[in-house]
């Protein structure tokens, strides 16, 4: 029995050890691809740059201009928002029909019952 305890123990530690060098490989090559593909982009934009800069400037929008803004959008909403449904109250007597759901019971297979033999 000691033996087959020794032989999982190394199992699992080669196991164990196998998935670790591969999360180290799979680490390496990501680091590899990203400094590749870095020293790439960072030529395009030095060329980029001389060209935003002749990109006009968002207009400036006040306190004021701001206020008008957001009273004008939440009477928009309001005016298109119906109103909640208020609730309809039922005549005594009368009752909400439903459907009667019968669940069948799970019946084990035959061959769960039966018992494992060792030899």
């Amino acid at each position: 029995m000691i033996e087959n305890l020794n032989v999982g123990l190394q199992v699992t530690g080669l196991g164990m050890a196998l998935v670790f060098l591969t999360l180290f490989i799979c680490m390496l090559v990501i680091i590899l691809l990203n400094r590749l593909f870095q020293a790439q982009s960072a030529a395009p934009e030095a060329t980029r740059a001389p060209a935003l800069a002749a990109v006009p400037a968002a207009p400036v929008v006040t306190g004021e201009e701001a206020a008008a803004i957001a009273v004008a959008i939440a009477l928009q909403q309001r005016k298109a928002k119906p109103e909640a449904p208020s609730i309809v109250s039922r005549p005594t007597g009368e009752e909400i029909v439903g459907g009667v759901m019968i669940v069948k019971p799970i019946v084990p297979a035959p061959w769960s019952g039966a018992a494992r033999k060792d030899n």
